[in-house]
C-alpha cells in the first residue's frame, strides 16, 4: 500500500495535517512504504525525534501505526 507523509500544521494536533509535496506542480508525494518514506525523511535532516512527530497515512486514509486514526 503507498502512503503518504503529513504532520498537523504548526505541531497542533487539531489543525488537519499538511503532506509533503512532490516538485512545483503541488501533488503529494507517495512512498511504496514506510522505510522508504523515513529515509527520504532522514535525507532531508531530519531525526528520529523530529520523525515521531510526522503521521504515515495510507492509501485508505488509515495511519499507519494507528489504523484506528483516519484522517480526512
Amino acid at each position: 500500500m503507498k502512503i503518504k507523509v503529513g504532520r498537523h500544521i504548526e505541531g497542533i494536533s487539531l489543525n488537519p495535517l499538511e503532506y509533503i509535496l512532490d516538485g512545483p506542480d503541488g501533488e503529494i508525494k507517495w512512498f511504496e512504504n514506510k522505510e522508504a518514506a523515513v529515509v527520504f525523511l532522514k535525507a532531508q535532516g531530519l531525526s528520529d525525534d523530529d520523525i515521531y512527530w510526522y503521521r504515515f497515512v495510507g492509501e485508505d486514509k488509515r495511519d499507519i501505526d494507528d489504523p484506528e486514526l483516519i484522517f480526512e
